[in-house]
């Protein structure tokens, strides 16, 4: 019984840590996804009024489609799913009778939610092991949406960078092309 408790201790703090570590990628990929569109705008813009040369129609396509993948990239990471944009990424379930967590796996639920009494009884009917086996579960499903996130995450940063390379090189190259044509 004791190794079961500390064992319930330990997937509360690994569910919140990885909830945590949810919520900081959820972050950065709003940020830089402001930022991706920031980029394009004002890369747009900076081409639009200073630079009168084809070579900046390269640059633009260029950075038009690292940032739109980048962009689509950050949009998955915060909604992962199994396919792009299509589907749900229901992570795999480990079999447990009752389970509180996602209530579409727990046959029980309309029971539990007609009244308060019938939800203190469900919960209080709840053994030590029923508590257990709904934290292995939810650590579990927590794992694989981790995952996925930081799989879209990690494609769509070094997208960024390479964008940001882009940028770089093409405030260096436009400028110097745009001066020897006048």
């Amino acid at each position: 019984m004791g190794l079961q408790v500390e064992n319930t201790e330990f997937f509360q703090n690994v569910l919140s840590y990885l909830e945590n570590r949810v919520q900081m990628v959820d972050n950065r990929s709003n940020i830089f996804l402001a930022l991706v569109i920031g980029l394009l705008v004002a890369y747009g813009y900076i081409t639009r009024e200073f630079f009168f040369n084809t070579g900046r129609y390269v640059f633009l396509g260029v950075h038009t489609i690292l940032s739109l993948s980048s962009c689509l990239l950050f949009l998955q990471t915060i909604r992962p799913s199994r396919y792009f944009f299509w589907g749900r990424a229901a992570p795999e379930q480990l079999a447990c009778e009752k389970y509180l967590f996602w209530p579409e796996h727990n046959p029980n639920i309309e029971r539990m939610l007609k009244n308060d009494e019938e939800f203190k009884k469900c919960f209080q009917s709840f053994t030590s092991q029923d508590i257990f086996d709904n934290y292995q579960r939810a650590v579990n499903a927590e794992l694989k949406i981790v995952r996925a996130k930081y799989r879209f995450y990690r494609n769509a940063v070094m997208l960024l960078k390479l964008l940001i390379v882009l940028d770089i090189i093409a405030l260096m190259v436009l400028p110097t092309v745009q001066r020897s044509r006048s």
